[in-house]
């Protein structure tokens, strides 16, 4: 076998590193769509930056080695990126 185990546990640990971005990105764009539907709704766009900073205080995404694998972003990314996308539309 080419590579051997070492190779194959390589192999797998990039393919998941590289879907694990692409799911990040869908995070990102579900949470921008969920803010200007809320928006259009009538709802107060604020509250889902809220929600997630409730979820933010009982999570155990503090151990930095566990974010760097997991397959969508950290609470706090998700927050800082609807922060950025509320600041864009009230300018």
């Amino acid at each position: 076998m080419k590579g051997g185990t070492i190779g194959l546990i390589a192999k797998q640990l990039i393919g998941s590193l590289l879907r694990s971005t692409y799911s990040q990105d869908n995070e990102f764009e579900a949470d921008n769509y969920a803010v200007r539907l809320m928006n259009s709704a009538g709802f107060d766009p604020q509250a889902s930056r809220s929600v997630l900073a409730k979820l933010a205080v009982r999570s155990s995404e503090d151990i930095p080695i566990y974010n760097y694998f997991l397959s969508h972003p950290t609470i706090i990314e998700r927050i800082e990126k609807i922060e950025k996308f509320l600041g864009k539309r009230q300018t």
